[in-house]
């Protein structure tokens, strides 16, 4: 009679079990269907495309995070079209582009690269980086990324270790450090992510620092972290730990390229130095006389490399400089021994590794990089970004020849100049780049007498690179302000590459191949600015746009190149079926198919048109105008 109680209990037990595990099944399947909660998804399913999420980053942020940056949405197709390669591009905001962004993210220089070494337009480059995130999102996220046939994964990250998402000095680290691989697996259920969510609601705010309003200060929970500290340890054995598990993630389904970071040494001081002892730096110096229980600070050993660049010991001052980097107890820069760990694990496991520490050393006036290269303490400028985009697309190409992905594919030498010219960064770009770095050392950690990067730009750039932030007008509608200035200063080319900059990004966005066609126009290019005008009316028409102004200027350009038949149709068109337009844009057409007339030498049909014009609002003007040319 015992044993059958037990047995009920048992059976009990294990029904309860079930009836857990069957309701959170059902669970688990309606938030599947209704596709809840969105936040913490990794990729949209567009149908044929798939798209990166804009808020990718919330899954590795903790629970009621005040601020949480966005990545950009990449779409690509899915399945992966036949003869595409396909690189995806991962790390934190150096990878992303910060402080540049669309055509300047290192993703669309590389592209660029790829395309100036090889015209073949049969590899896409995915951008899948986003602010603030380290190797732990890294590993993450490329688990997911294989099920999108990558042939090519390219990774940079290691200045994100302590305070990128979920890093131990970070405030977006987790409860306990062991559970942060379940954490994020456990992300792929939504169940797992509304709780996540609720506790987060629950939370509420009160998860990030106090330090400052930037997203780098609000990411720093503790700001000294000697070399000699457990977390120190800790953090460069998780990193070893993830940067294998990358190697594992992609041995026999995509080829791996790793890249050294780099950062600015000699125009950055340490934030926080700390005091070591001097036998610790003693090897660098070469003073064997100095007393080994003597200290000096990251901050003296600066001020050394300083004195030793003025006397011309380039070599020493770059030991130098990066000593006192890597003394640096807020660590914001990647230290030595990631670089070293990066090496080491590159040699052993025979793997792809861009040298860019070299190249930037070798790139610097000084040997020792600072703003040649780099527009804060560690995001490359356009030069230095470029340089990056060359190293990187040169290993991309020894792994095309290489590993047969593409064995035709030259390693021809890369062209600055070109590539520069096809990337279409703008003097606009640069301003709004400069603008946002500014503002950033405004707060903490940099001191107020921190030196800034120099750059000269036009005041009028610069207001416009001052409006995008203060105005958080839209990025195409800035490139087109500046593509207005340039056009009344006459400045077509440079009116010109504003608008392309845009049509790089978003071909079908129609205004900006209405200023295209005026550029051309402006430089008496009629059938370019004629074509120009063709593509703006297809695209406004597929987008229901009104298209009566710009059938005016195509109009316009039509009779320039010398086409009065076909311009004279064009503006009865316009006038006769157009009602979008406004009453001074008509009041124009009437004046241009006058001298459409003119030029056809219907001189009656100009008189009439002259009539037209004065019985128009606003119009004796141009009335009195034409009847000169008559």
């Amino acid at each position: 009679m015992i044993g059958i109680r037990q047995l009920k209990g048992v059976l009990f037990r294990f029904s309860a079990l079930i009836m857990v595990l069957l309701l959170f099944l059902t669970v688990e399947f309606v938030l599947r269907f209704l596709d809840v909660p969105k936040q913490g998804k990794l990729f949209h399913d567009l149908g044929e495309k798939v798209q990166f999420s804009r808020g990718a980053a919330i899954r590795y942020f903790s629970a009621g995070a005040e601020y949480i940056p966005e990545a950009y949405p990449e779409t690509f197709d899915h399945p992966k079209k036949e003869g595409i390669i396909r690189i995806f591009c991962l790390g934190g905001s150096t990878m992303a582009g910060y402080p540049y962004s669309y055509n300047g993210a290192l993703p669309s220089l590389i592209r660029d690269a790829l395309i100036q070494r090889n015209e073949s337009r049969r590899v896409e480059v995915i951008n899948c980086a986003m602010p603030a995130v380290g190797s732990y999102t890294v590993r993450d996220l490329c688990r997911h990324i294989l099920r999108y046939e990558p042939d090519v994964i390219v990774v940079y990250t290691g200045h994100n270790e302590f305070y990128g998402a979920l890093g131990g000095a970070s405030t977006q680290k987790l409860f306990d450090k062991r559970f942060i691989q379940h954490h994020l697996k456990l992300q792929d259920l939504h169940f797992y992510r509304l709780l996540w969510k609720g506790i987060g609601f629950i939370k509420g705010s009160g998860t990030q620092s106090s330090r400052g309003p930037t997203l780098m200060a609000r990411m720093v929970d503790r700001s000294i972290i000697r070399e000699e500290d457990m977390l120190y340890e800790h953090t460069l054995d998780q990193f070893s730990r993830n940067i294998e598990a990358l190697y594992d993630l992609c041995s026999g389904r995509a080829e791996l390229i790793i890249c050294e970071v780099v950062s600015n040494l000699r125009d950055q001081q340490p934030f926080e130095p700390y005091d070591v002892s001097f036998s610790h730096i003693r090897h660098y110096t070469g003073d064997e006389a100095a007393s080994s229980d003597s200290t000096v600070s990251a901050l003296d050993i600066y001020t050394e490399a300083r004195r030793a660049e003025e006397n011309g010991d380039f070599g020493k001052a770059r030991l130098l400089y990066t000593l006192s980097r890597d003394l640096d107890g807020l660590r914001f820069r990647a230290s030595s021994a990631l670089n070293d760990t990066l090496r080491a694990i590159s040699r052993r496991r025979s793997g792809y590794l861009v040298r860019l520490e070299s190249v930037f050393d070798s790139r610097s006036i000084f040997v020792s990089p600072g703003y040649d290269l780099f527009i804060d303490h560690l995001h490359p400028n356009h030069h230095g970004y470029l340089t990056m985009a060359e190293e990187i697309s040169a290993t991309i190409a020894d792994v095309f020849v290489e590993s047969e992905i593409l064995p035709d594919f030259p390693r021809g030498t890369y062209i600055r100049h070109e590539c520069e010219e096809i990337s279409l960064v703008t003097p606009l770009d640069q301003a709004i780049a400069v603008d946002k770095v500014y503002r950033l050392m405004d707060h903490w950690p940099f001191p107020p007498d921190h030196p800034r990067p120099v750059f000269s730009f036009e005041d009028s750039i610069t207001i416009l690179a001052r409006m995008y932030h203060d105005r958080q007008i839209a990025w195409s509608d800035i490139h087109l302000k500046a593509s207005s200035y340039h056009m009344r200063h006459g400045r077509y080319a440079s009116a010109r590459r504003e608008a392309e900059a845009i049509l790089k990004q978003a071909v079908g966005f129609w205004p900006a191949w209405v200023k295209v066609g005026d550029s051309f126009l402006g430089e008496g290019d009629f059938d370019i600015a004629v074509s120009s005008y063709q593509n703006a009316i297809l695209w406004a028409e597929q987008t229901d746009a009104p298209t009566g102004h710009i059938r005016a200027k195509y109009a316009s350009a039509l009779l320039a190149g010398g086409q009065p038949e076909k311009a004279l149709r064009e503006f009865d068109h316009i006038l006769n079926n157009n009602d979008d337009l406004s009453g001074i844009d008509r009041v124009r057409a009437l004046y241009m198919q006058g001298i459409t007339y003119i030029e056809l030498g219907n001189i009656d049909a100009a008189r009439k048109t002259v009539k037209k014009l004065r019985l128009a609002e606003n119009g004796d003007e141009l009335a009195n105008r034409l009847e000169t040319k008559l």
